[in-house]
Parts: structure tokens; sequence; C-alpha cells
């Protein structure tokens, strides 16, 4: 998710690397029509507090229009976003989606590649330390440690102990 208000645009990733659709909104009363909807479906959005709201109409027949509405937000730790979706009315969501934080390192780790290898596809750390059972390369993410230019140990996305 990248935001610059009044512009949100949300690139979900869900496991397909061809699969990745950018859907922008717009949190000044603007709305945006979807350019992939053959139906001309709007979008517009606001804020509701630390809500971010989003109400798409799709046109139907005879000039009636579906609506839907969004509301999302994040939890009280920042590590999930919830969508609720109402297609209907009532108080009660009909869906609610939770994306949880992933990690943002992903790719495989060269055994022998040494820092060299483990730059390569982490990029520069914020620290490497040289202790006694070896050199760690600290990210704000992750941890690798390098005993003799080999990865002994490395975690990603937890606290490293």
């Amino acid at each position: 998710m990248e935001h610059t208000e009044p512009v949100i645009v949300i690139t979900p990733q869900v496991g397909r690397a061809d699969f990745v659709r950018s859907v922008e909104y717009r949190t000044d009363g603007e709305s945006v029509r979807d350019r992939k909807a053959v139906s001309g479906k709007v979008t517009s959005a606001h804020w509701e507090g630390r809500n971010l709201v989003m109400e798409t109409k799709t046109p139907g027949y005879g000039g009636v229009h579906a609506l839907k509405r969004e509301v999302m937000y994040l939890s009280g730790d920042g590590k999930k976003l919830y969508r609720d979706v109402y297609d209907g009315p009532g108080d009660r969501p009909g869906q609610r989606l939770v994306f949880e934080k992933i990690c943002k390192y992903s790719g495989y780790l060269p055994r022998d590649g040494g820092e060299a290898g483990v730059r390569k596809v982490l990029g520069d750390p914020l620290r490497v330390e040289k202790q006694e059972n070896g050199t760690h390369m600290v990210y704000d993410e992750a941890e690798v440690v390098l005993v003799d230019g080999r990865i002994s140990y490395s975690c990603f996305c937890v606290p490293c102990k």
C-alpha cells in the first residue's frame, strides 16, 4: 500500500507474481473509475476518523446501481489491516478480510555465498557485528549469522533470539 494524501494505491499480492493489480483510491471526494471494469464501476473514498471508507457504485440495468461499502482499518499494533465489506443494508459486514504484514525479505540465500551473497539478496544490513559465534548481519526484520563464510543461522520477521 502506498499513501500520499489524497491518493492511496493498494497492490495486493496473493502468491502469484503474474497476477498483480493495483487499485487507486482518492480521499478528496473525487471518484475514481475502474479502468479494468467494463461496467463503469466508480469508487469514492473518504476518512471517518482512522477508518478509510470506500463506496463503489456499479451501474445495473434500468438505471439501478449496486452499492458496496468497504471500511479499512489497522489493528492496534499496526500489523493487521482489516477490510469489512458491506454488500447490502445492515450494520454487520457480509465479509471481513484480514491482511497480515509479511516480511519484506524474500529470496533464496545461497548457503556458501558469504556476506556478499546475503547482501545481494537482502541489501545492506543496518549493522554487521563480529561475535564469538560468527558474523551477525542485522536487518530491521531479519538477522543472518555467518560462520567461516557460510550461513549457519537466519531468522526473518520475528525478534531473533
